[in-house]
C-alpha cells in the first residue's frame, strides 16, 4: 500500500471516529502517530508480560513501598 493510500485511509477513518469522539476533533492523527502508538503498546504489553530480558527493560524508580524487581 502506498504512503498516500495509507494517509487517505487513515484520514477517512479518523474523520469517522471524530464524529463520536470529541478528542479526535482537535487532534491530527498521522501514520507516524499510529505507528508510534502501536509500537509503544507492543513494548508495554511485552514488559507487563515479562518477555523482555532484564537488559531491555527501562530503568525507573519504584513508588515507595513497592519492590524494584531487582534482587
Amino acid at each position: 500500500m502506498s504512503r498516500d493510500a495509507v494517509e487517505q485511509r487513515l484520514a477517512k477513518h479518523d474523520a469517522t471516529a471524530a464524529l463520536t469522539c470529541e478528542k479526535l476533533q482537535t487532534k491530527k492523527i498521522t501514520p507516524h502517530t499510529l505507528r508510534h502508538t502501536t509500537a509503544m503498546t507492543f513494548v508495554c504489553d511485552r514488559l507487563s508480560l515479562g518477555r523482555f530480558s532484564q537488559e531491555c527493560k527501562p530503568s525507573w524508580r519504584p513508588i515507595s513501598g513497592q519492590k524494584s524487581g531487582k534482587n
